[in-house]
C-alpha cells in the first residue's frame, strides 16, 4: 500500500482512467514514472510493468465499466454519455461516480483516495445507509440508557434511605431489649407487686368460701335442734307415735 502521499492529496475531483487504477492499485508513488512510460497509449501492456499486474487488473476493470456504461464518464471533469470520449485523452472520471461504482461492483475494495479510515473498516456488506442506521439507533438506545440510569439511581436512593431506617429501628429494638440493672429491678419489683396481690386475692377468696361453709352447717344446726323441738311438741300433743324420722301418725284416744 502507498503511504508516500496522504489520502487529502491523492484525493481529486477528478480523474483520468490510468490515474484512478494507479491510486486504486496504491502506486502513487510510482505515479510519474508510470504517466511517463504511457505517454503514446491509455492503457498500460502487460509487458510494460511486469511486477504490477494488479495495476494492468485494475485498469482493465475501469475501461470494461466505461465500455459497457456501469461507470459515468466525461471531458475535463464534466460528464457527458459521449461513445467518441471513449478514445479521448481528456476522459476524466468523477470522484464521486467512481466511489458510487466500487461500491456498488467492488464492494471488498476500499482503497484510500477513495474511502476514509471509518469506511474502509467497515465490513464490505455494510453500507453507509446502514451506518446512520445504526448510530442513529444508538443515540436512541443511549438516550433510553439515561433514562433507565436516572430510574436506577432514584430507586437506590430510595433503597439507601429504607435501609438506613431499618437500621435505626434494630438498633433502638437492641437497646430497648439490652435492660440495665436499674430497669430490670424496676421490672422485677412490678412483677413481684402484680404476685403478691393475686395471692391475697386468692387467700382473700379462699377465706370467704370457709366463711360460706361455717355459715352453711350452723344453718344446717340450728334446723336440726328446730325439728327436735317440733317433733317434742307433737309427741306431747299425742300426734307423733315414733320417735325415730318417721311420717306422723294420728293417735287415737279411747
Amino acid at each position: 500500500m502507498d503511504n508516500s502521499l496522504s489520502p487529502k492529496k491523492r484525493v481529486k475531483v477528478f480523474y483520468s482512467p490510468i490515474e484512478a487504477a494507479i491510486r486504486w492499485t496504491g502506486l502513487s508513488r510510482q505515479e510519474p514514472r508510470i504517466l511517463l512510460a504511457l505517454v503514446d497509449t491509455r492503457l498500460p501492456e502487460q509487458a510494460d510493468f511486469p511486477r504490477w499486474q494488479q495495476l494492468l487488473l485494475n485498469a482493465e476493470r475501469i475501461q470494461d465499466a466505461l465500455v459497457h456504461g456501469d461507470l459515468p464518464y466525461g471531458k475535463s471533469g464534466i460528464t457527458t454519455n459521449d461513445p467518441a470520449l471513449l478514445e479521448d485523452p481528456d476522459l476524466t472520471i468523477r470522484h464521486v461516480d467512481l466511489r458510487a461504482w466500487m461500491i456498488r461492483f467492488y464492494p471488498d475494495q476500499r482503497p484510500g483516495f477513495l474511502f476514509d479510515a471509518f469506511e474502509r473498516h467497515l465490513h464490505p456488506a455494510v453500507s453507509m445507509d446502514a451506518v446512520k442506521a445504526l448510530l442513529m439507533d444508538r443515540e436512541a438506545l443511549k438516550v433510553q440508557l439515561a433514562d433507565r440510569l436516572r430510574a436506577w439511581d432514584a430507586l437506590h436512593a430510595e433503597f439507601e434511605t429504607l435501609t438506613a431506617a431499618y437500621e435505626a429501628s434494630a438498633t433502638e429494638d437492641k437497646h430497648v431489649a439490652d435492660l440495665g440493672p436499674r430497669s430490670e429491678s424496676t421490672y422485677l419489683n412490678i412483677v413481684g407487686g402484680l404476685l403478691t396481690l393475686l395471692l391475697v386475692l386468692l387467700c382473700q377468696k379462699r377465706s370467704l368460701a370457709l366463711m360460706r361453709m361455717q355459715h352453711g352447717h350452723l344453718g344446717s344446726v340450728l334446723s336440726n335442734a328446730a325439728a327436735i323441738r317440733s317433733r317434742n311438741v307433737v309427741m306431747d300433743d299425742g300426734t307423733w307415735r315414733c320417735v325415730r324420722w318417721a311420717s306422723a301418725r294420728l293417735v287415737m284416744r279411747g
